[in-house]
């Protein structure tokens, strides 16, 4: 029972941070492709219209799927 980590508590707790980090910018990218594909607009021009106000619903639900996907992944 004594067995001593593969990596040290550093290096472990950078390897959480990096996958952490490499999650929230794909998870990003799945958002805006998805909100471009939704709204039929294009990519560039798919932030510009979440933050409308009648695209409010689609806003929250994208963000609730991208939370999921960066934190539980």
């Amino acid at each position: 029972m004594n067995q001593k980590p593969i990596l040290n508590y550093a290096s472990q707790f950078a390897l959480l941070l990096g996958l952490l980090g490499v999650c929230l910018i794909v998870s990003s990218f799945f958002m805006g492709l998805v909100a471009a594909q939704v709204l039929n607009k294009p990519l560039m021009q798919a932030a510009n219209e979440l933050i409308k106000p009648e695209n409010a619903n689609l806003a929250r639900l994208l963000n609730t799927i991208t939370t999921f996907i960066a934190f539980f992944v």
